[in-house]
């Protein structure tokens, strides 16, 4: 599940435990919530776009719509009648570990009162020249 050098999701997830992501990914290199840095890069070879996302949160939880099969396996009924499929679409969405309340050695994940809780994300959408 090393996603580090680029990979082709086609050609791994099926081998992913559980049948697709649904994993949060640390951050190997977090020090705290008062910068951003980049953490992501989702690239779309055939057509050049791409998407990077920066954080100041110290995981990545990453999601491959594994459970978009519907009741049948026939898909999901969206908007205009489009359907949606198992592994059809994918989030990544900054967040701290989860579980962090029992972990020690997680970053902390309590909101005392009168702190305040500082969320950035940014996602940046282009086109590859």
């Amino acid at each position: 599940m090393d996603l580090r050098k680029p990979t082709v999701l086609g050609d791994v997830i099926l081998d992913v435990p559980g049948g697709g992501y649904d994993n949060n990914f640390c951050i190997t290199d977090y020090i705290d919530t008062t910068s951003e840095k980049f953490v992501a890069k989702v690239v779309h070879p055939q057509t050049g776009r791409i998407l990077e996302i920066f954080t100041n949160q110290p995981g990545v939880q990453f999601y491959t719509a594994n459970n978009l099969s519907g009741t049948d396996n026939r898909g999901i009924i969206g908007k205009h009648g489009i359907t949606y499929f198992k592994h059809g679409a994918f989030c990544l969405e900054t967040q701290n570990f989860p579980d962090a309340i029992n972990h020690k050695h997680f970053p902390d994940s309590i909101l005392r009162p009168h702190h305040l809780y500082y969320h950035i994300v940014t996602y940046k959408f282009g086109v590859q020249a």
